[in-house]
């Protein structure tokens, strides 16, 4: 309890946010209940890993049963660990419970320093090192995510005015994480009927490929599709199927107007009304 004591104040003297339960649950609150919030809400979960905490079979001590289901919950809440290593317990034989979780985990070593201030300052260091290469990794995810969303956009805006080979040359890059898939996907179909420009120029593997994604993007909790995909379902309907007199795989005319109709207004963006007017036998719903 003393090191964790005074690690937490020389962590928030470092300007660290830190859950420390003695001082962070109040006597009326539930034990267990803000404990697993905390962990919840955390970035890091610092362990100090002694004969106490971890157990040392070598010794036959027992580690803390509620260590385990703690270093348990952060595991499965997919947290940062950073045991410290105190008396070289971690290099012994340590609780099975923790096997799995401690055996590939990286730890600070303060066991050969005797001098408090060393080791403190040494966990710091460490704690704020894992920190920033945490928050680097968000960033990173972050620019992914803005890049994405910046390119899906261009192709928008090239789709609007035609232009098939910027649209095409933005969309080569397969690699958009599954939270853009159905704006990826409209903006794919877009293109190819940009490029026969009738749909009654489709061929019959093409249009039911189509109403096969246009499924999918209405059963997606994506809802700001769902408008475009029943426009595009009843076009396919009434200026494919139909003229051609060939079996539809998904709603008819009616069917899908219907459901269009259900929609809240806007139905659609008016970038992607812009876009369907470049479809020469597009009906505006």
């Amino acid at each position: 309890y003393k090191l964790a004591n005074q690690l937490c104040k020389a962590l928030e003297k470092k300007g660290v946010k830190v859950w420390f339960a003695p001082k962070s649950i109040e006597a009326s609150e539930h034990y267990a209940g803000k404990i697993t919030e905390g962990i919840e809400q955390c970035a890091l979960v610092i362990l100090i890993a002694s004969k106490n905490s971890i157990g040392d079979r070598r010794r036959s001590i027992s580690g803390s049963q509620e260590v385990v289901k703690e270093i348990q919950l952060a595991q499965n809440n997919k947290k940062k660990l950073l045991p410290i290593n105190v008396d070289k317990s971690l290099e012994g034989d340590f609780d099975k419970n923790l096997t799995y979780h401690l055996s590939t985990t990286q730890w600070v070593d303060i066991s050969n320093l005797n001098d408090t201030q060393r080791q403190l300052d040494l966990i710091v260091s460490k704690t704020i090192k894992v920190l920033s290469l945490a928050d680097s990794e968000t960033f990173l995810e972050d620019i992914t995510f803005n890049k994405q969303e910046e390119t899906l956009k261009s192709v928008e805006l090239a789709l609007m005015r035609n232009d098939l080979h910027v649209a095409d040359k933005l969309l080569e890059d397969k690699n958009f994480t599954p939270s853009f898939y159905s704006q990826f996907s409209m903006m794919n179909i877009f293109k190819e009927l940009l490029v026969v420009s009738l749909f009654k120029n489709l061929d019959k593997p093409d249009s039911d490929r189509i109403i096969g994604i246009l499924k999918k993007v209405i059963d997606s909790n994506d809802t700001q599709y769902h408008g475009l995909c029943w426009c595009l379902m009843a076009n396919l309907a009434k200026k494919y199927y139909e003229i051609n007199g060939l079996q539809n795989p998904g709603y008819n005319y009616i069917s899908a107007l219907t459901e269009y109709r259900k929609i809240e207004l806007p139905r659609m963006s008016a970038r992607h009304k812009m876009i369907l007017r470049n479809i020469k036998d597009y009906e505006q719903l």
